[in-house]
This record gives C-alpha cells, sequence and structure tokens, in this order.
C-alpha cells in the first residue's frame, strides 16, 4: 500500500508526532533511513523518528489503521535485516538516561547510547556493565547482546 494515498490520515500522523514523519522524497528521508551499518540499506514506506513515546503510539496506530507492517530500529548498530515497506519506528532521538543512585539503577531511553550512560552513572561512583564500545546502543545491547537490531513486529 502507498501510505501517501491516504493524505488525510498522513496530515493527521504529522499532526500527532512531535518527531519527524517522512516518506521518501522528504527532505530527512535520507538522514532518517541511514543506520550504523551501511552494509543495510532499508527501504521503507514510511519512517517516524520519535522525540517522545507518544510518536511511538501514533505510529503504531497509524501501521494498524492502514494494514502496515512496524519495524523498530534504535541506533541502527546491528541491524540485520532490511526493513521494505511499512513504517520503520527511529527511536534514536530518545535517549534520555536517568540515574537512580540509591538504588544504583539507570532508567535508559531506547536511542541511549552507552556513553551517555556511562556519563551520567560517573558522577554518582557507579559504572555499567557495558561493552567495549561506548557508541553502540545500552537498550539493544542489553536485551539482546545485538545493539539497535531491527525488529518487525
Amino acid at each position: 500500500m502507498n501510505v501517501v494515498a491516504d493524505p488525510t490520515g498522513l496530515a493527521e500522523l504529522r499532526a500527532r508526532v512531535t518527531g519527524t514523519v517522512a516518506e521518501p522524497g522528504h527532505p530527512r528521508w535520507e538522514v532518517e533511513v541511514a543506520g550504523f551499518n551501511s552494509a543495510i540499506s532499508h527501504k521503507p514506506a514510511l519512517i517516524v523518528a520519535v522525540e517522545a513515546t507518544d510518536d511511538i503510539v501514533a505510529a503504531v496506530r497509524y501501521a494498524a489503521a492502514h494494514g502496515l507492517p512496524v519495524a523498530v530500529e534504535a541506533t541502527g548498530h546491528a541491524a540485520h535485516l532490511p526493513v521494505s515497506g511499512g513504517v520503520l519506528i527511529r527511536t534514536h532521538r530518545l535517549d534520555a538516561v536517568t540515574i537512580d543512585r540509591y538504588a544504583s539503577t539507570a532508567t535508559v531511553q531506547a536511542g541511549a547510547r552507552w556513553r551517555q550512560v556511562i556519563d551520567a552513572a560517573a558522577p554518582h561512583g557507579l559504572a555499567p556493565l557495558n561493552g567495549s564500545a561506548s557508541g553502540v546502543g545500552a537498550v539493544g545491547y542489553t536485551v539482546g547482546g545485538e545493539p539497535g537490531r531491527s525488529s518487525t513486529v
């Protein structure tokens, strides 16, 4: 399905999303479609680069209403399969890190990289158990050992 075949729905999605909603030809398309792994070439029908959790909800609802598959990518470091068609949700802008020094825990958003976690934890005398590359996504590494892996739902 051509996602721009419903211009009203696309306009409503743009109105609900604080991040970028881009289809091929959009000025931000090339920046948003490119992940860290240059061996993978995504070709989604639409990209939603989210800046808030409500953006994710809006993107998933849009995809469901239009019968489109959804793929999610954080930092793009270990994308293994190219996304073709559907909606690609990029979470790289969700990169906040909050440290609770008393509980020795960190709350990390989907796009945070290890460097951000290290920098936030250090003033509290804490350090994460991370790999040797501080530029990879913390969440992807933590939940699967494959930072930024694209997953289709």
